[in-house]
């Protein structure tokens, strides 16, 4: 017997090869998260408080102490306040725990590849897990108290959810997907984007579904559950239609319009490529189902599309009104002329473009008139939405089981009724939405709309599919949605309601914002499109996540190749979320680095695919050269990691930290503020007086939250005149410090930034900072533009107007386009700015201000606590004053 054999418990270990010998995939998954626990934990409370971080720190203070009002779409969802202030309840407040929950989110995100180990494979989870662990982003944001570092985790959950349902439909699943996506909404807005993305992508799913059923019915290729040509065609058609979409919706003012364009072509390329197999199936009222629906849909959108607007008013405007009347005058022409027509079911048709062109011009005429009615500006949504939801669940109950029939009058059971029933539902539907959102409601137009929806929903049951074919089946992403029946969807659709009812209401108490989730955060979220927070041109992200994730980017590349190869569901969705992230974050109306983490996600995820793809081919010749250069890339990105969460976590030149964080002298101000009080007790027996300017409230917002005497001024007043005040805290611009002889005065940067230009930033830029962190130049002349909010008027100007603002955005798109490649040496590129004066250097800037304290004090402090006093010296990446102070 060998030696040493006798100590394994398996005859066989030692001669299996030597990876089957390794630790279980869960046992490796494991130790990364707790790896990942350590490296988010570790000094947590070290850098001091961003902008942002601050913020989230006081609104979860302020619920904690019961003065927490309502939702607020400029700060973003709610929950994250409600678990912090949680934390802060078990642990105490500190600048620790207010990131605590981003750093346990981040954590949890780690193991969550486990439960996707059928799809990556046992190297390519433990990659994935790997990724996510030491990620110079993942980890930084990690370790930040905002709300990027949750939305992965949430982000990451659902997919996972999802396509375990998918997997085995259950209603737990179900209904934990529906909490989780309740819980995104309430973190961050940005959870409408993650759903248009979904949304998209089942799309092509289903397309490609059909089209699989149609050329090859019951047959499975090698190429996977689809065929690949088709598969990648629509994933590319999709791709494309996204770009022209967000490119000249942005640039054209129209986004929400161009999305629905853009969502609707993919509805009418699914439904073509499934008529055939309808068709085929005996299933004869499909292509005026289709159609009908297609009308609803668009009345739907242009109905909802006017939520919000006072009532009276001509919220649709020439638009709504002349599609109404061209599809009653559609219907009337297909009705009267059938015959010139070749479809049978054209009647049909008519009776469906009527319904819902009365319907259309219904709803303006209720907008105009209805409102006036007595009580128009009392009633509120309460009765008509437990109405509804009473009436969804007896329907829902009359036909749990499918031997069972509801039986309606026959005037009800008519073809014409049941084409009708779509654009019924859906008008029904935009009219709840449009009535009782934020703006007046009256019982007329509950009624009305009760009515709609009962008549619908009846229809729609009646109108299930039926097939004369004996072995047609429905694709399977159908089967699977209706797999838990009614029931499990009345739970699962209750789940979601209710989450989202509790945490947009403040759990409960603010009853009246329970759609402000989707009122107020649309609205905030479509008026802020033109700010363009951070200033970056389309071709940010190009640049600031390949600096950090190179590595990673470079194996979500084979992994992307190797997913589409054979493409399943799990490796497209994948390649589509990483692909449509970049393009939408890229056109959305801020460009910041905690948003790198949202198309880094997939990108990280497809870097385990990489991983397991070249360990299926270990055994080739050249493997050991490229696990020499992974193992080299690992341990660079590694220390890249370490250096910019920990030595560098405050550093305005790494690109993660860039804007907004507040220096070092703020920790050593704080520092001073606590030495200095311990001096004012020394002799007064009081803390010290401080005297703060308002106009940069932030961090000081939460670090003063509980020190008293504190007296904040405008800069427009300054500082007040009283003898009482020892220490005053001042924008730079705001006091001249001779006019302060009692006071010893010191500089000092609050924040510092680095805000990239461009102009020396192509491929050749971009090369230069990874292998230096040499920082592009500020371009000469220019000026810092700070954040700034912006109004939406609102105005709608017709049809003809809109038309013109698309062909205007297209033409700007694509004169003002300036490439990637193209932004080396080009001398004029639109950037952000500073407010200095360039003097060659690098584009460092910060916001400056005074520490001035009172003198008697200010020699005690120099005599006994002298360290944060000399804190405040040079910064490398500051003002000119800041930088060059001795």
């Amino acid at each position: 017997m060998p030696a040493g054999s006798s100590s394994s418990s398996d005859p066989g270990a030692a001669t299996r090869p030597w990876h089957e010998r390794l630790p279980s995939t869960g046992i490796v998954v494991a130790g990364l998260v707790v790896l990942a626990l350590g490296l988010r934990l570790w000094e947590l409370d070290e850098r001091a408080m961003h902008h942002d971080e601050s913020l989230d720190a006081w609104w979860s203070w302020l619920f904690r102490n019961g003065r927490y009002e309502r939702y607020d779409p400029v700060y973003h969802g709610p929950l994250r306040f409600y678990i912090t202030a949680g934390f802060y309840e078990l642990f105490g407040e500190s600048e620790a725990v207010a990131r605590l929950l981003s750093a346990l989110t981040g954590t949890a995100a780690v193991g969550l590849p486990w439960f996707l180990r059928r799809e990556l494979g046992r190297a390519g989870t433990i990659a994935a897990a790997a990724a996510l662990t030491i990620s110079p982003t993942m980890l930084y944001y990690s370790r930040f108290g905002r709300e990027d570092a949750q939305m992965v985790f949430l982000t990451l959950l659902s997919l996972v959810l999802g396509i375990a349902y998918l997997r085995r439909p259950r209603t737990a699943v179900a209904a934990g997907l529906a909490f989780v996506l309740a819980c995104s909404f309430a973190i961050k807005e940005s959870t409408y984007l993650f759903a248009l993305l979904l949304v998209v992508y089942l799309l092509v799913v289903l397309a490609a579904e059909f089209d699989r059923a149609r050329t090859e019915p019951g047959r499975h290729s090698d190429d996977g559950p689809y065929r690949r040509s088709f598969f990648l065609a629509s994933l590319a058609l999709a791709t494309l239609g996204l770009i022209v979409t967000v490119v000249v919706g942005a640039r054209a003012d129209e986004l929400f319009g161009m999305l629905g364009l853009y969502v609707a072509g993919l509805v009418a390329f699914v439904l073509a490529t499934a008529m055939p197999v309808l068709r085929s199936a005996g299933i004869e009222w499909s292509m005026a189902r289709a159609a009908t629906t297609v009308v609803g849909l668009a009345i739907a959108g242009q109905v909802v599309r006017s939520y919000g607007e006072p009532p009276g008013e001509w919220s649709a405007s020439i638009l709504a009104l002349g599609t109404g009347a061209g599809l009653l005058g559609l219907a009337a022409v297909l009705a009267v002329l059938s015959r010139l027509s070749n479809l049978t079911d054209a009647r049909w048709w008519a009776v469906a473009f009527g319904v819902g062109g009365l319907g259309l011009v219904g709803h303006e005429w209720l907008g105009r008139h209805v409102a006036g009615l007595n009580g128009a500006a009392e009633w509120q949504i309460s009765l008509p939405t437990i109405a509804v939801t009473v009436l969804v669940a007896a329907v829902a109950v009359a036909v749990r089981f499918p031997q069972r029939s509801v039986e309606l009058p026959p005037l009800l059971a008519t073809p014409a009724a049941l084409f009708a029933s779509g654009p019924l539902l859906l008008v029904a539907l935009a009219l709840l939405a449009n009535e009782y959102t934020e703006s007046e409601a009256d019982r007329f137009a509950a009624l009305v709309a009760i009515a709609f929806t009962a008549v619908g929903i009846s229809l729609v049951i009646l109108a299930r599919p039926t097939t004369t074919a004996e072995r047609f089946r429905w694709p399977p992403l159908l089967r699977s949605l209706g797999a838990i029946g009614w029931t499990g969807w009345i739970i699962t659709l209750a789940v979601f309601a209710t989450s989202w009812f509790l945490f947009f209401t403040v759990w409960g108490r603010v009853k009246e914002d329970w759609a402000s989730g989707f009122t107020r955060a649309i609205d905030y979220w479509d008026s802020q499109q033109e700010v363009n927070r951070g200033g970056q041109p389309w071709y940010y992200y190009l640049y600031a996540l390949p600096a950090y994730e190179w590595f990673f980017v470079a194996l979500a590349s084979v992994g992307g190749w190797r997913a589409l190869r054979r493409p399943t569901f799990t490796s497209g969705l994948f390649v589509w979320f990483a692909l449509g992230s970049l393009i939408i974050y890229s056109y959305a109306g801020e460009r910041m680095p905690w948003l790198i983490a949202h198309p880094l996600l997939p990108i990280l995820v497809l870097a385990g695919y990489g991983i397991q793809h070249l360990w299926a081919r270990r055994d080739h010749r050249s493997m050991p050269a490229i696990a020499v250069m992974c193992v080299a890339a690992l341990l660079a990105t590694g220390a890249t990691s370490w250096r910019a969460s920990f030595p560098n976590g405050a550093d305005s030149r790494e690109i993660l930290s860039q804007a907004g964080q507040a220096t070092p002298h703020v920790t050593a101000a704080l520092e001073r503020l606590d030495n200095i009080d311990r001096l004012s007790r020394q002799t007064t027996g009081e803390p010290a007086t401080l005297a703060i300017g308002t106009a940069n409230a932030w961090p000081y917002n939460w670090y003063l939250r509980d020190r008293p005497n504190v007296l904040w001024f405008d800069n427009e007043s300054g500082p007040p005149d009283d003898p009482t005040v020892d220490v005053i805290i001042a924008d730079y611009s705001v006091i001249n410090t001779a006019e302060y002889p009692d006071f010893s005065a010191t500089p000092f940067a609050m924040r510092s930034w680095w805000v990239p230009t461009y102009t020396e930033a192509g491929p050749r830029g971009w090369l230069a900072w990874a292998r230096g962190r040499e920082l592009w130049e500020q371009r000469s002349g220019s000026g810092f533009i700070g954040v700034r909010e912006v109004d939406d008027a609102g105005v709608d100007d017709g049809l003809r107007a809109r038309l013109d603002r698309l062909q205007h955005g297209a033409d700007d798109a694509s004169q003002s386009f300036v490439s990637f490649t193209g932004a080396d040496d080009r001398p004029d590129v639109e950037s952000p700015a500073f407010a200095e004066v360039d003097d060659g250097r690098d584009g460092c800037g910060s916001v400056d201000q005074w520490f001035l304290v009172r003198r008697p004090l200010a020699d005690a402090e120099r005599q006994a606590h002298p360290d944060p006093i000399e804190a405040m010296g040079p910064l490398e990446c500051a003002s000119d004053l800041i930088a060059s102070q001795g």
